[in-house]
């Protein structure tokens, strides 16, 4: 545009003399182009631009996956986390699968500090189990600190893995032991 700008200025100018009046109203044209072009670069740049509903941490795979790829509509390209609500998401193995109920707690032992478990409350519990990547089929579980201030005094943050344990209601120890060779048979002699 200001190239267009400069040179509509040059021939407006020189259209006193004889010569510039043909080239001006050809420099007025490509001017009216370059500030439509404009006005219409703005515009699908207002178009590209996302805005959160919500202030947070942006969580994605990596920007190098994203650059030169085309997106679909309604395709997930990253979430926002507020740090300050923490959450665990569990993947409770079919094989393993308990009843859950109501109130039922959790303790997260994280890799990076396996010898001090968090406590947490299970909030979310799902009846379908899901294929979540290449792993197996599995029930998502979600859970929530017990308390929030442990947050503050432990080095707890987006991305930390562990083994999650939960706890379900008593049982004899013989169906703990036997309940994976029974499962097991049943399915071998289809009973």
């Amino acid at each position: 545009m200001a190239i267009a700008s400069a040179r509509f200025r040059r021939a407006s100018q020189s259209a006193f003399g004889g010569d510039g009046r043909r080239e001006l109203a050809i420099t007025k044209a490509e001017y009216e182009v370059a500030v439509e072009e404009k006005r219409f670069a703005a515009e699908q740049l207002s178009r590209v631009k996302l805005v959160a509903s919500q202030q947070g941490v942006i969580l994605f795979s990596s920007k190098d996956d994203w650059i030169g790829r085309p997106v679909a509509i309604g395709e997930r390209i990253m979430r926002v986390a507020d740090p300050n609500k923490i959450e665990f998401k569990i993947k409770l193995p079919v094989g393993d699968a308990i009843i859950l109920e109501q109130e039922i707690t959790a303790r997260i032992f994280l890799d990076s500090e396996p010898l001090n478990p968090v406590d947490a409350m299970v909030t979310i519990k799902s009846y379908t189990a899901e294929k979540i990547g290449d792993e197996p089929l599995a029930f998502p579980v979600v859970a929530r600190l017990k308390n929030e201030e442990e947050s503050e005094n432990r080095t707890l943050r987006i991305g930390l893995r562990g083994t999650a344990q939960i706890s379900g209601k008593t049982v004899p120890l013989a169906f703990n032991l036997f309940r994976k060779p029974l499962s097991f048979v049943r399915q071998y002699l289809g009973l």
